[in-house]
This record gives C-alpha cells, sequence and structure tokens, in this order.
C-alpha cells in the first residue's frame, strides 16, 4: 500500500511539473499581447501531423506566415515545442542576420557532442566561438580565385555528364536528381576528397559513392533524430540524436586521414580541400596542437560538404530542369546562351564564360526563389554579455524584449512567395533577375542561402555546380515533359530539403531528333 501511495505521489507530482511547464511556455504569448501571436496548442495543433511526417515544420511556419491576419506584422509569437518568434518585416530580419549578428550568431538547432560529435563540430551546428575559427580557416578554398583553381576539375566532370548522355540514347526518360546526383556526387569528391569517383561511368563502382548516397537517404528514424536536433535540443541528452549514420563517419573518418596522409607524402598539388587541409595540418603542427581533434574537425566537415552539397546541389539541378521542361521558350534561350559560349570555347565553357552568362545565372537564381533548399532560417537569441540576462528589443517595431534564449524564425520558403514583393509568385520567371531587377531587390527578401556572416560557406561553389551541369546537359540535349512526368508539384513533407514529391521524370532528347523511342534510365 505504501508502495502504491508513493508511486501514485510520484506520478502526481511528474503530471503537475508537465502541467506547469506547459502553462509556463504555451501561456507565453497571452502575457505579452504586444507581439500578435498564433494562440493554442503545440504548433497551432499540429503536432501529430509533424510527427508522423504528413507536414512538416517549415510548411506550417509558412501557414503562418501566409495567415492574412498577420500579412502587415514584422514579427509573429509562435510555439514551437517552447515560445518562438517568426520574423516578417525585412528590416528586422536584416537586424537580426546581420547588424546585431552578435546577438543571434548561434543556431537553434544542436546536435549532440557525446552521440555525434561529427555533426556537432560541423559548421552548420558549431557554436560561435568553435564556427568563427573555422570559417575562417576554410573561407580560402572558396573564394572566386579558388573556384577558379577548381573549375577545370568540375569542367572534367560535365565532360564525363555529356559522354555519359551520349551513351545512354537518342532519347530516354529519368529520374532528373537522381541524374544529378552523379554529378554532384563526382564534382564534390574530386573538388574536396581530392579522388575521381567516376559515379557517371559506373554509379556502384566505388564504396565512396555508395556511402554518400547514404549521407542524403532520409527515413523516418532520421527524420525523427531531426525533429530532436532543431525543434527539442534541449533534449539531446535523453534521445541521443545523431545526423549521421555511424558506418558512413567511420568511413570518411578512414578515408579522409588516408587522403591527407598520402597527400602529406605526394610532390602532386591539386587545387582541392584536401591540398588546404594539409597546409593547416602542418600549422597545428608547428604549433603542438592537437592532430586528433585537428582531424575531427576536417571530417566533420568532409562530411558536411558531402552531404549538404550533393543534396542541395542535386535538387536544385532537378528544380530547373523541371522548369525549363515547363517553359521550352526560356529553354530555347539559355541553350542560345550556351551554345553560343561552347562555340566561343571550341566545345567548352571556361570559368569567365560560365560566371558571365547572364540568363544561366537569372534561370537559376528564379529557381531557388521557388524552390528555396532550406525553406527555414533558425537562430537563437543570446546574450552576448554573459553576465547580463536583459532581452533583445524589437522596438520600434513592438514595445518587446526577445527573452534570452529564444528561438526565432525566418521563413524563406514565405519571403520567396510573398506577393508584397513578387509579382504572381507561382509563376517561373527569369527576369525578376535580370541586372536591372536585381540591382533593386532588397537581399532581406531574397535568400536561398541564408544571410549574415552565417550564410552557405559553399554557396558559390554550389552555384557554378548547378551551371556546370545544367550547361553540359543543354550542351546537345533539350529537356521535355513526358508521360512519367508529374505536373501537380508537391513537395515532400519527410524530406530535410524543399524538394518535389515523386521525384522529377522528364525526358531528354537528343538535339533534332524526331522519330524516337523511349527507354527507361534505371
Amino acid at each position: 500500500m505504501d508502495r502504491l501511495l508513493s508511486l501514485f505521489g510520484v506520478i502526481s507530482l511528474f503530471a503537475f511539473l508537465i502541467y506547469r511547464w506547459y502553462r509556463k511556455h504555451f501561456d507565453f504569448w497571452k502575457h505579452h499581447p504586444v507581439v500578435p501571436s498564433v494562440q493554442g496548442r503545440i504548433f497551432g495543433g499540429n503536432l501529430n501531423e509533424i510527427l508522423t511526417l504528413k507536414t512538416n515544420f517549415s510548411f506550417h511556419v509558412k501557414t503562418i506566415y501566409d495567415n492574412e491576419q498577420f500579412s502587415n506584422e514584422a514579427a509573429v509569437g509562435i510555439y514551437a515545442l517552447r515560445p518562438a518568434l517568426l520574423l516578417r518585416d525585412p528590416e528586422l530580419i536584416k537586424s537580426i542576420l546581420i547588424r546585431d549578428f552578435n546577438c543571434f550568431a548561434n543556431r537553434y538547432g544542436r546536435s549532440d557532442p557525446h552521440a555525434d560529435p561529427i555533426g556537432n563540430k560541423s559548421l552548420f551546428f558549431a557554436r560561435y566561438n568553435s564556427w568563427r575559427e573555422w570559417r575562417l580557416k576554410l573561407s580560402p578554398i572558396f573564394t572566386s580565385g579558388k573556384m577558379k583553381q577548381m573549375y577545370p576539375l568540375i569542367q572534367q566532370v560535365g565532360e564525363n555528364l555529356e559522354e555519359y548522355l551520349h551513351k545512354t540514347g537518342e532519347c530516354f526518360v529519368c529520374e532528373c536528381k537522381q541524374l544529378a546526383i552523379l554529378f554532384t556526387i563526382d564534382s564534390i569528391a574530386t573538388t574536396v576528397f581530392g579522388v575521381a569517383t567516376n559515379s557517371l561511368k559506373n554509379s556502384s563502382s566505388q564504396a565512396i559513392t555508395q556511402q554518400i548516397r547514404q549521407l542524403v537517404l532520409f527515413n523516418l528514424r532520421r527524420a525523427l533524430n531531426f525533429f530532436v536536433v532543431f525543434m527539442a535540443p534541449n533534449l539531446n541528452w535523453l534521445f541521443r540524436p545523431s545526423i549521421f549514420f555511424r558506418e558512413t563517419v567511420e568511413f570518411f573518418k578512414t578515408h579522409t586521414t588516408q587522403n591527407v596522409e598520402e597527400r602529406i607524402r605526394s610532390p602532386i598539388r591539386r587545387p582541392d580541400m584536401i591540398e588546404l587541409v594539409t597546409k593547416l595540418r602542418h600549422e597545428v603542427v608547428e604549433k603542438g596542437g592537437d592532430i586528433k581533434e585537428f582531424m575531427e574537425f576536417i571530417v566533420a566537415q568532409t562530411v558536411t560538404f558531402f552531404s549538404g552539397g550533393t543534396e542541395t546541389s542535386s535538387t536544385t539541378i532537378a528544380n530547373v530542369l523541371f522548369e525549363l521542361a515547363k517553359n521550352p521558350h526560356i529553354q530555347q534561350r539559355l541553350r542560345q546562351e550556351l551554345l553560343d559560349a561552347f562555340s566561343r570555347g571550341n566545345g567548352s565553357i571556361s570559368y569567365e564564360d560560365l560566371s558571365e552568362l547572364e540568363y544561366l545565372s537569372m534561370v537559376v537564381d528564379e529557381t531557388l526563389r521557388m524552390y528555396p533548399v532550406f525553406p527555414l532560417i533558425e537562430r537563437q537569441y543570446l546574450n552576448p554579455k554573459k553576465e547580463v540576462s536583459e532581452g533583445y528589443s524589437l522596438r520600434p517595431f513592438y514595445d518587446f524584449e526577445i527573452p534570452n534564449g529564444m528561438p526565432v524564425y525566418i521563413s524563406v520558403y514565405g519571403l520567396h512567395y510573398d506577393e508584397k514583393y513578387w509579382t504572381d509568385p507561382r509563376k517561373f520567371d527569369p527576369e525578376r533577375f535580370s541586372p536591372e531587377n536585381k540591382a533593386n531587390l532588397n537581399p532581406m527578401i531574397y535568400l536561398p542561402f541564408g544571410g549574415g556572416p552565417r550564410n552557405c560557406i559553399g554557396a558559390r561553389m554550389g552555384l557554378i555546380q548547378v551551371k556546370t551541369c545544367i550547361a553540359y546537359i543543354l550542351k546537345n540535349h533539350r529537356i521535355e515533359i513526358c508521360s512519367e512526368t508529374n505536373l501537380q508539384t508537391k513537395f515532400n513533407p519527410k524530406a530535410f530539403v524543399l524538394q518535389v514529391e515523386g521525384g522529377i521524370n522528364l525526358e531528354i532528347v537528343k538535339d533534332e531528333l524526331y522519330n524516337r523511342s523511349v527507354t527507361k534510365l534505371e
């Protein structure tokens, strides 16, 4: 009897604590009515749909952003397992991402340092001090000058893609993201890892190709891990989520270390990330630093570049091809620009030419507006003066201070479709990004690579990959809608990035081909 009473007491206390926690968090905006807010339950009652992957938090936030009730508001109070703030006004967004970056230098999401040490050390999740140190060290590899040196490596992959398409057939149907993944695996492997994977020649020939595919695999387990990492990082100690699979991490640990050691012994110099790593390693040795810790950080960035770079670039390439197939007049104009460039280069495109292809840039920019790969930006307010607990003032917008620790969100997806900033936002119109129009564009309403100091470090490389791939596909082929193309665009709620559900099946046709027999690309 005493044991039952004790158990009842523990359960009652636990229930009371949960109730207190719930009231404290989910009555927050009721007590701060100066900020317009979404009242109600966790995620506005959408928790079940989010956990069952019928929707995701990015889609939910866009729904709030689009609500006419908040159309003239600078910010909206929301609930995401705790009180949070959704930013809507470009000037307020600029303050958070740029002007007061020191107050919002960290992401709210974070990986568990024990269960996922590699994810925790990546630039994406690293806390400010670590992030700043490694961002400075790795930035030299992504400069325009370094990209120019690397470009021949990516160009070679483009030529391999051209050969692959030529051998595949006169006319065939393929799932465009799978084709793009082969290209991005090869281009990232040669520029980051310093190896030739030759996925376009044999997609299953190399272990590294299979491991990279594991990095972009998205299943229920990984979705739940991402949910904890991004939405409930304070519960990392309980659920111990891991962004990357252990087997894949071990593979990259082994091969990154081997590649660095081989490069140190080799007289060969290559303009890739491994070359920079060998120089950084030499500096660590000279200063008596911890080589093991250094290599853990390098492995973390290698895995992140492969994972993020493959997924984002391949998704964008597929989306570009999708829009070109739906808009043949745009495709024809782009092909003419590309064919002129190939003619000037005797069958190839120089780095300078690629950088100056105006219409190609317009097409890619508009694709990234309609399909922002990362549809949500998240930050956390942390007072840089640790001994002071004062909040961040939202004046002149609202007489309210963001409390220390509160997450803030920016719906890139919402901004990119806001009719206040874009005429007919659901129409694919590259002219929005003509030099004249781009000069008048508020950069805070177009954030495909994030914004401020913590934007995507690999944006320049990603754009080069996308443009090179598109150029070599369109060089001798046109892209068409076919019977297997689903024109009803619906985004996949199970995916971490914004991608079309069900894949993008298109027909790739060699020039001036009329009597076509269609074969299926496996």
